[in-house]
């Protein structure tokens, strides 16, 4: 009959879109997450004529709800996530209206879950950053692990965005005991293979990158277990397109967690770089977006590379401060490797820049800036890949004055150091700004001077309070060096 649901089963199995026992007086799937079952009835659905975009509501009788040296303290945040085009820059906290949120006790978590998620635009920042998060809300209420850790992140941000104490409180009681959920997923003999332990993980060490409920560098521990995760889980399990998805989105992390904590990232490996690289299993084919994706994969899967490059680079640059003897052969392999990854860099970057999202000069619009004019981008994903380009090329060349390359790259340093600095006024505006701009402001930090230096903490200082890992205190304090560049 036209106006009523075909499904027999009860309306919040039918929301959630899993299979209902049809038990009577309720089924056991709203028994098992605590939710008073609305029973079997059908109720009349009026659709208009029109389309229209309807945003999802909650029912109206449901209960709502040392010294740090070349790069050795660990960095923060992220590189980019996927670009989009056209591009925006619309957040949470900048959305016109936010759903009013309510939490109770007799609400199942699920529904919990997914009523949140409709407070964030698919369009929006969040949407961007993480696309496999955006999906997960197709598999909430099967999965206790997955369902906490949504709930402990989502409530956070978006207590965050609402300045609201009482979310951001109980994200944190929500986050501890999805820990030990998860950890019985994890010791499952065959759960901890599955995608939504992966992505429960995953919403775990973002948990910790935003909050830092213990330690700033908290989640450099929960990078470390993805990692693992992923490596066990083999290459062979992410030819799904919410797998893909997810190593896609978590890689830029796995990225910083191996690059300081001084070790070669696995994703360098050859079968991993096919995974990168390869053609997405969502891919729209011959459009704008297809292509950006590309070069942007490309980008990452050249990122991945660079911590090994970094690792022995750190040694050698102690080593010609005090004066000490190294071994020719390896600088000279070291120097063949930096020069090679360069050279990929610099021709990745002309296909990059034939996207045009260049930025453009125009006035400091903060009284605290030490810089009259700064480098503005209609596009801050675009803006936050360029700052990380500059910081993989700070590295690079840095590597190769260190190794006394014929070619001196000092004032290269120079511009691109103040390139990153001019960009973080445009780039990290919204929640997630000190995500995006976190990783190159830490490698720019270790090529300024103490004036730059000492703005850059009182950024950090902002910044912490939306992400944890951007705290001073994975910082060195500010001094002089032998750079010193303004």
């Amino acid at each position: 009959m036209v106006g009523v649901p075909r499904s027999t089963g009860c309306p919040l199995c039918v929301k959630r879109r899993v299979k209902c026992d049809e038990t009577r007086p309720g089924c056991r799937n709203c028994a098992k997450y605590g939710a008073e079952c609305l029973g079997y009835d059908k109720a009349f659905k009026f659709v208009a004529g029109k389309h229209q975009v309807r945003h999802r509501r909650q029912p109206a009788n449901s209960c709502t709800s040392s010294d740090g040296g070349l790069l050795q303290a660990p960095s923060s945040g992220d590189t980019t996530p996927e670009l989009s085009s056209p591009p925006t820059s619309t957040s949470i906290a900048q959305r016109e209206t936010i759903t009013p949120l309510t939490i109770s006790p007799c609400e199942s978590r699920s529904q919990f879950v997914y009523a949140l998620l409709q407070n964030i635009d698919p369009n929006s920042d969040m949407g961007s950053f993480a696309p496999w998060f955006i999906g997960a809300s197709e598999r909430l209420g099967n999965n206790l692990t997955l369902d906490s850790a949504m709930s402990a992140f989502v409530i956070h941000l978006l207590g965050k965005a609402n300045q609201d104490d009482v979310l951001v409180r109980r994200s944190r009681s929500i986050y501890g005991q999805s820990l030990g959920s998860l950890q019985k997923s994890l010791n499952h003999p065959v759960g901890w293979k599955s995608p939504e332990t992966l992505c429960a993980t995953m919403m775990m060490c973002y948990f910790e990158l935003f909050a830092g409920t213990t330690d700033p560098d908290s989640w450099m521990k929960h990078a470390a277990g993805v990692s693992w995760l992923i490596q066990q889980r083999g290459p062979a399990a992410y030819s799904s397109p919410w797998d893909h998805s997810m190593l896609l989105s978590f890689r830029a992390l796995i990225i910083m967690n191996a690059m300081f904590s001084g070790q070669d990232c696995f994703l360098a490996g050859r079968k991993w770089q096919q995974i990168l690289v390869t053609t997405r299993p969502d891919d729209p084919g011959d459009t704008l977006q297809s292509k950006t994706d590309t070069i942007y994969d490309i980008y990452l899967a050249h990122m991945a590379k660079v911590p090994s490059i970094l690792r022995h680079a750190v040694p050698l640059r102690e080593a010609r401060k005090h004066n000490m003897p190294v071994d020719a052969a390896h600088v000279a392999l070291l120097s063949q490797h930096a020069e090679k990854l360069r050279l990929d860099f610099a021709s990745w970057f002309e296909s990059f820049e034939a996207l045009n999202f260049r930025p453009t000069e125009a006035p400091s619009r903060d009284p605290g800036s030490i810089f009259e004019t700064v480098l503005s981008y209609s596009n801050v994903w675009a803006g936050a890949t360029y700052m990380g380009y500059w910081a993989s090329m700070l590295i690079l060349q840095e590597t190769l004055n260190q190794c006394q390359y014929p070619v001196d790259y000092t004032m290269s340093n120079m511009e691109f150091a103040r390139n990153i600095f001019r960009s973080v006024e445009s780039v990290s505006v919204d929640i997630l700004g000190p995500y995006r701009v976190g990783y190159p402001i830490r490698i720019a930090y270790e090529f300024a001077d103490v004036r730059t230096q000492i703005w850059v903490t009182s950024l950090l200082a902002k910044f912490e309070k939306h992400y944890a890992a951007t705290s001073s205190t994975t910082y060195p304090k500010p001094g002089p060096n032998e750079y010193q560049f303004e």
